[in-house]
């Protein structure tokens, strides 16, 4: 089995497309899941390629733009896979759609089937996620609805970061157009002297990226949830020394 580290490199001068839409020669794809669709982005090269497929599941709130170091360095040489969860302004839902953990994990395994990296899948390839991807990636492990070769969790969110006297009573008073609100404050605040353009144009990626009616149901939905009871659940993992990042290792 083999580790990966990824290096995050603050400043790389090669001339790659980015992995956001509408930019460079990725391809802009939606999944069907249940109760609607989610995005991904693809990267294939023009060779073939010995390195195996990278997928990569975003945190809560990530853009793609967040991930651009990361995709310079293996742009062109590996096929790479960007998959959004549900709960990113990206993602088209129906009214009442699910937005339990259940239901994201059960979303990446079904785009997974759809790119050819299913449960009988025999590609090899590595699958990593980040925070909140990383506990999404950790609960379809758990539940058996991803089977990947290597899977590696990088920072998993622990739990909701909103306490739960606030999402239990507050949480549910405050109507849509309130949260959409918050967000115009939230962006001005956020901005407000950031005149570096690559950490700007990151900030506002996030900011854009981020749907409060679909935080709102998620977090109602998603509840107490508890990323070291899901990781432990995991067939042949024990509880990780250190919470903050480590691989899953299957069939050792």
């Amino acid at each position: 089995m083999n580790s990966w580290y990824i290096p995050f490199i603050r400043h790389y001068q090669r001339a790659t497309p980015a992995l956001v839409p509408g930019e460079g020669d990725q391809q802009i794809r939606y999944f069907p899941v249940e109760g609607g669709s989610i995005r991904g982005c693809i990267s294939r090269t023009e060779e073939k390629s010995a390195r195996r497929p990278m997928i990569f599941l975003s945190g809560w709130g990530t853009s793609p733009e967040l991930f651009r170091d990361v995709f310079t360095v293996i742009h062109g040489k590996c096929d790479y896979y960007y998959l959004e969860t549900r709960e990113k302004a990206s993602s088209s839902l129906e009214p009442g759609a699910k937005m339990d953990m259940d239901q994201f994990a059960r979303d990446v395994a079904d785009a997974m089937e759809q790119l050819g990296f299913g449960r009988a899948s025999k590609r090899d390839y590595v699958i990593l996620g980040t925070s909140w991807g990383a506990a999404v990636l950790a609960h379809g492990l758990a539940r058996g609805y991803l089977n990947p070769p290597t899977a590696v969790l990088f920072d998993p969110m622990p739990r909701l970061w909103i306490k739960p006297w606030i999402r239990k009573l507050l949480v549910p008073l405050f109507p849509v157009w309130f949260w959409n609100a918050l967000k115009g404050i939230g962006r001005r605040i956020a901005l407000a002297g950031m005149k570096e353009a690559t950490q700007r144009a990151r900030a506002e990626a996030v900011i854009k990226s981020a749907d409060l009616a679909k935080w709102k149901a998620a977090v109602r939905s998603i509840g107490d949830y508890d990323a070291l009871d899901i990781i432990s659940a995991i067939p042949g993992q024990g509880l990780p020394r250190r919470f903050d990042d480590f691989e899953v290792r299957l069939g050792d």
